[in-house]
């Protein structure tokens, strides 16, 4: 099982570097995106309106109301400290009902919470408002990544969830540039400033539309058991020009289900945060991350842009349409961003971030201090600039990764709690910095960018040397990084070098390397090479093999061996003198057996892709009574299970009316494919070298794969090693005619005499070292070995 994982690991290693999803994941990501608009819009929409001279008016905050900077701190602080309750919220209906719920109903909150903050008749109506608003917000923070990063493959994660970032940025801009054209429009009763508000109730409706057609996250379905719908969605939205045999998406699939497997097991409770010291570490960064992006000013700034404009000169007119224009600069930045996101490390891009942001904000300190209050208007507009240039740099580096990182670096049963105590840290750090701004803006002026300064260079340096580097990490992975090996099913660090054959199993680059000419250049998954060797008895002991023709190594493995048929033999085996009076008759014994496989049926179809970690692979035969009177033809399916050991089910026993045509086989066959619904899932066949089995194959395949190429079915196609070395041992010992190979009508006699010619084949070497063939060979042609050992023994007579 470790080396099949290993694999899983290896795959996922080497297809990295390659873009896993279609433009139909982009586009739901998109729609559902236009809840980070929301957010962003919610957030940013409070800018324009306390800078609208209409809102101070209407809610008597003008200049001479000495409590004016209090309240104006409260219309922010009160709206983070409702996304510091709303995330726990958040946390729980996430984890209870999917990430799908919380997105829904954060928008729905915020639809309502919206619509009254624009209909405020007071300013003790509005703040209550903005908390309600403030509770949806960071909720929708705090899902909306969680549900983009659940949603993404390895690789183009990082791309995909500055989405997020950039569709928030984009709220931020519509919600500025929404004021400023409010700002030049005249409503009656001066309600102008409603207008802008009353737009924070478009974005959640768009995203609450699009969300019953948006898939779940496909591990919180496996965190439910749910695993079919999540293939189907990871199928979905996995798949590319680069997978076209599945071969990187079932290989996530299962790294996914067998991780899932272990967190399903594990305590999820808050208490474990901060008991186990991997997760507390998990926590404290969870906790610190946005605490230590948002302590670099970009809040206050965002918030209070046009007020800082104001300090250096400029009108309110002019004010907003720079703050506008800022946050246009914060989306050309974050679409470069998406250039470079999946190429630097996390904690590079994290803490040199901040290290930059120090720079331009230091300067801007300088420019305060020396030259507000003067009519140099140069360095008025430098003070612009590089407010300009340190938002820019902000989008660039720390906005996207900011967003997403805390969501990666937790497991699957931990991920929202983890996505809480980011947000709600982020709700506490802006409840400090909105609240205290206004305040600190008049008393200490340029020395409180020097707070930020500070802040910026001392959690730069945290993030560098203590956050490890998730970059490209699948997430089932991620946990070794924190020394959680112990809770891990699907980390190595070692190669495939490191995992030779132990004890007869296939391990390593046994398992992706094919010796058979072909095999190499199908369409088959690496898993479904290493099924292929485990039929073809590469790397195994030939004892260990199952023969596709030993019907009771089969049965003793199938899963459809009736709990009737098990009494049945329960009841043959009493010894008893009345065996006869107990045993039911034949109708009823066929009538319980054939009820209970109906009723098993359906689970059968439901174990075979639930559990099937690779394609299927097929092998079948048939046997024909004496004089021929009946046929039945075996089918048995070969697959990796979900811990990746190899598995043989004995799928089908089907009489087979009419000739043994490869037309006619080929029908009965399709037959039981359809039945279990696995044309899709079709790997190889293995059969005997009868020519009429290419002809059933050929025909199979042109149904399944109408356009394959003859190439493509023959490298399909498997040789029963044991029927092999059957026809090689009757060449060598009895001719090489055509009568060799015919099978004789079958004797009691032959039976009789099975041990004594075995006996006498067992004394002559080297005809003694076939003794498993010459078993094997009785069962498939019985009275054509006797009479070869018949001969044998006389023509020895006759010598003597």
């Amino acid at each position: 099982m470790e080396a099949s994982i290993n694999n899983a690991t290896q795959i996922l290693s080497r297809e990295k570097k390659k873009s896993h999803y279609e433009p139909r994941l982009v586009l739901q990501i998109i729609a559902i995106g236009f809840g980070s608009t929301a957010f962003g819009y919610a957030s940013a929409v409070i800018a324009p309106t306390l800078s609208q001279p209409s809102f101070l008016e209407y809610m008597d905050l003008g200049l001479t109301n000495p409590n004016r900077a209090h309240i104006l701190g409260a219309t922010n602080s009160l709206y983070f400290a409702g996304g510091f309750i709303g995330s726990f919220v958040n946390s729980w209906v996430s984890n209870r009902y999917g990430r799908k719920a919380s997105i829904a109903s954060a928008c729905l909150l915020m639809i309502v919470a919206g619509a009254l903050v624009a209909g405020s008749v007071h300013i003790g109506m509005f703040i209550a408002f903005r908390f309600f608003t403030g509770w949806s917000a960071v909720s929708l923070l705090a899902a909306v990544p969680m549900w983009i990063t659940e949603v993404s493959p390895p690789h183009g994660r990082g791309i995909l969830a500055e989405l997020h970032a950039w569709m928030a940025i984009l709220g931020y801009v519509l919600a500025n540039y929404v004021g400023v054209g409010f700002y030049y429009y005249h409503a009656p009763g001066g309600n102008q400033w409603r207008g802008p508000l009353a737009f924070v109730c478009l974005f959640p409706l768009i995203t609450l539309c699009f969300t019953p057609w948006a898939p779940e996250s496909p591990r919180w379905l496996l965190m439910q058991g749910r695993d079919s719908e999540a293939f189907a969605i990871i199928q979905k939205l996995h798949r590319s020009k680069h997978d076209l045999d599945e071969t990187f998406l079932r290989a996530e699939f299962a790294e996914m289900v067998t991780q899932v497997t272990v967190d399903r097991s594990l305590d999820s409770s808050w208490r474990i945060l901060w008991t186990r010291p991997s997760y507390r570490k998990r926590a404290l960064i969870a906790c610190s991350l946005l605490s230590a992006l948002y302590s670099s000013g970009i809040m206050v700034v965002a918030n209070y842009g046009p007020t800082i404009y104001s300090g250096l000169g400029f009108s309110t007119s002019q004010s907003l349409q720079l703050q506008a224009g800022q946050l246009v600069t914060g989306l050309l930045a974050l679409t470069i961003s998406m250039t470079f996101v999946d190429r630097l490390p996390r904690n590079i891009m994290l803490g040199g971030g901040l290290y930059l942001c120090a720079i331009p904000l230091s300067i801007e300190a300088a420019l305060v201090a020396r030259f507000v209050g003067t009519d140099n208007k140069a360095a008025l507009s430098a003070g612009v600039a590089f407010i300009f240039i340190f938002g820019f740099i902000y989008n660039m580096w720390l906005d996207g990764p900011g967003y997403f990182y805390a969501s990666e670096i937790f497991p699957t049963h931990l991920r929202a709690k983890g996505a809480t105590l980011c947000v709600m840290c982020y709700s506490l750090i802006n409840i400090l910095w909105t609240q205290v701004a206004p305040t600190a803006f008049a008393n200490i002026g340029w020395k409180f960018y020097l707070v930020f300064v500070v802040c910026s260079v001392v959690f730069g340096t945290t993030i560098l040397f203590i956050y490890p580097d998730t970059l490209n990490k699948p997430l089932e992975e991620v946990a070794a990084m924190f020394g959680d090996e112990d809770l891990m099913a699907v980390y190595s660090e070692a190669s495939t070098h490191d995992h030779e054959t132990k004890d007869g199993v296939v391990t390593g680059e046994e398992t992706v390397a094919s010796s058979r000419p072909g095999l190499e250049m199908s369409t088959s998954s690496s898993y479904n090479v290493m099924a292929m060797q485990v039929l073809g008895a590469k790397g195994r002991k030939l004892d260990d093999v199952p023969a596709t023709t030993d019907a009771n190594i089969i049965f003793k493995r199938t899963l459809v061996r009736p709990v009737a048929f098990e009494r049945w033999i329960e009841v043959c085996s009493l010894g008893s003198n009345n065996i006869l009076n107990l045993v039911p008759a034949g109708d009823t014994l066929r009538t319980w057996i054939m009820h209970e496989y109906g009723q098993n049926n359906e689970d059968i179809r439901g174990h075979l892709h639930s559990c099937a970690r690779s394609k299927i692979h097929l092998s079948f035969d048939m046997w024909t009574s004496e004089g021929k009177t009946m046929s039945l033809m075996a089918v048995v399916a070969h697959y990796l299970d979900k811990d990746f050991n190899d598995r043989t089910m004995l799928i089908a026993l089907r009489r087979l009316f009419g000739p043994h045509s490869g037309a006619n086989v080929a029908e009965t066959l399709l037959d039981v494919i359809d039945e279990f619904h696995v044309r899709d899932r079709l790997g190889c066949f293995m059969t005997d070298n009868a020519e009429s089995n290419d002809t059933c194959l050929k025909c199979v395949m042109r149904k399944v794969y109408p356009t394959s190429p003859d190439d493509a079915i023959s490298e399909r196609r498997l040789r029963c090693w044991a029927n092999v070395l059957n026809h090689v041992a009757r060449l060598f010992l009895f001719g090489c005619d055509a009568d060799a190979f015919r099978l004789e009508d079958a004797t009691n006699v032959a039976l009789d005499r099975e041990n004594e010619c075995l006996s006498a084949w067992r004394k002559r070497v080297p005809v003694g070292k076939l003794q498993n063939i010459t078993t094997f060979m009785i069962y498939q042609g019985l009275t054509t070995a006797q009479g070869a050992v018949q001969e044998y023994l006389s023509c020895r007579h006759r010598r003597r």
